[in-house]
């Protein structure tokens, strides 16, 4: 009885990168689901920020070093952007990135120039690359990469299933390219004298399982 009076119901609206979702998110769900049957739960994908009060989102998974001030940040996952292809030899640097066709998230048409850093040491070095695909999908261009068509830039955590497989190798395992946004994904909610419990019940969960994700080394 008493475990019927505390279980969790109601709906719970959570919003998420696509990426993160379909790649860390989704089998999280499930087990929360699993264990909350009594909880209808909402899933959006989008890209851009969301703003929880005026959407009602109860919780937001978004990459961001500076979170709303009115929302409580919550760090899930660290990640690091690598350069991943179907070829197993790594490249010598990422200079080297430059005889390859690029995939690249939204990088459209024109030149970028993206400023490398060593996991190892301080070294630091920009190399000025034109997507030779860009996409609004990160699946798609890991999709594209997977079939040989380049090497995609893209968060570890798009790719873990497909390292481990053998289907992509990452070619620059001592190099991760930082992006303003920082690098750990975090759970927003409303205040927890606003967020709903079951809001905190599913940050905790994800929180408690993604804890021993082996962070970047920086």
């Amino acid at each position: 009885l008493r475990k019927e009076e505390n279980a969790l119901r109601g709906r719970l609206r959570i919003s998420t990168m696509r990426a993160f979702g379909e790649h860390v998110l989704l089998p999280l769900l499930a087990e929360f689901g699993r264990a909350n049957p009594g909880v209808a739960m909402e899933l959006m994908f989008t890209e851009r920020r969301v703003d929880l009060v005026r959407e009602g989102v109860d919780v937001a998974f978004r990459i961001t070093r500076k979170p709303p001030e009115d929302c409580v940040a919550q760090p899930v996952l660290r990640y690091r952007i690598g350069a991943y292809g179907s070829a197993p030899s790594p490249l010598a640097s990422p200079q080297a990135l430059q005889q390859w066709p690029v995939l690249m998230l939204e990088g459209g048409a024109q030149s970028w120039l993206l400023q490398w850093h060593s996991r190892s040491s301080q070294v630091r070095e920009t190399v000025e690359l034109q997507p030779h695909i860009s996409a609004d999908s990160l699946e798609a261009l890991v999709a594209l990469a997977r079939h040989g068509q380049g090497v995609v830039l893209a968060p570890d955590f798009c790719v873990q299933s497909d390292l481990a497989a053998g289907r992509l190798h990452d070619l620059l395992p001592d190099w991760h390219l930082p992006i303003a946004e920082g690098d750990c994904v975090q759970a927003l909610t409303l205040p927890v004298h606003t967020a709903g419990a079951n809001a905190r019940a599913l940050v905790h969960l994800v929180a408690q399982r993604l804890e021993h994700a082996t962070p970047i080394r920086s």
